[in-house]
């Protein structure tokens, strides 16, 4: 299990923003000893972002481990926007074309992937203030943060991988999306962000996203996150999990899933499991 220690903590090894889709390595054989030496060593545990269910595997005294955590988030596949509007209704369709007409929607070529880093920068403070005001927490509050975000935008960038989607309004640029997309099925749908003074510009963000992977006729891995608008645009929660063992974190269940759909999703309640 590729594990390391922040402070005193055990961690996945990863980046700071972006570790995600964790757990162990090769076969699961063993897999029961490496948690159990874990708990011997009398550390707390952060172990998060699972992409495998890692319940089978716990002994029963760990199970307590295994608490709530927000949702990965994927795009299906589809073979054109024809197609993909074909699936949502009436009021929708609608919309997206509204959105259209409201504001400009570009897709720019991996060419221009330097071309809005200082804007996305502005805009993640932006976007951490509209996360705020909802009482959310977001990714991009500290400098720290936005620098680690801003240093993997570079590196796709430097590889000819990244696509920006830029929204604007009355000429002035309020949304931007990041998309890694490597030649392959599915795309990274890396960053979302927006100015919150604008009405319904995180729509017209999720638009661009939506035409562009439709006109690539390839899904989006969106990665974790409280997203009300995903469900609505066909993004499909997947589940993402965590072990914890540390009295200093605060078990609270995702609040952008209701409890029974959660409970669907995963097929159990978490603490109540153990």
């Amino acid at each position: 299990m590729p594990a390391g220690l922040r402070g005193e903590t055990v961690v996945f090894y990863g980046g700071r923003i972006y570790a995600e889709r964790n757990g162990f390595c090769g076969s699961k054989a063993g897999a029961d000893l490496i948690l159990a030496q874990l708990a011997n060593e009398s550390r707390p545990i952060r172990l998060l972002s699972w992409q495998n269910d890692p319940l089978p595997v716990l002994a029963s005294a760990q199970r307590a481990w295994d608490v709530p955590y927000n949702q990965y988030w994927e795009f299906p596949t589809f073979a054109d926007l024809d197609t993909y509007l074909s699936t949502r209704n009436k009021g929708f369709r609608k919309d997206f074309a509204y959105a259209v007409r409201r504001f400009e929607i570009v897709t720019h070529a991996t060419a221009d992937g330097q071309t809005f880093l200082s804007d996305a920068e502005n805009l993640m403070l932006r976007t951490d203030q509209a996360f705020a005001a909802r009482g959310r927490a977001s990714i991009y509050k500290t400098d720290v943060d936005r620098a680690a975000i801003l240093l993997t935008l570079r590196h796709f960038a430097a590889q000819g991988q990244l696509i920006w989607i830029s929204v604007r309004y009355r000429a002035a640029l309020v949304g931007l999306a990041a998309i890694v997309d490597d030649g392959l099925d599915p795309g990274l749908y890396l960053l979302n962000l927006y100015d919150p003074s604008i009405n319904d510009v995180s729509a017209a963000v999720l638009n661009g996203v939506v035409r562009y992977a439709c006109s690539r006729a390839i899904g989006l891995d969106g990665l974790r996150g409280a997203f009300g608008l995903k469900p609505r645009y066909g993004f499909a929660p997947r589940p993402a999990y965590a072990l914890v063992h540390d009295a200093d974190w605060c078990i609270t269940p995702p609040a952008d899933l209701p409890d029974d759909e959660r409970i669907r999703l995963y097929g159990r309640d978490f603490c109540r499991s153990a």
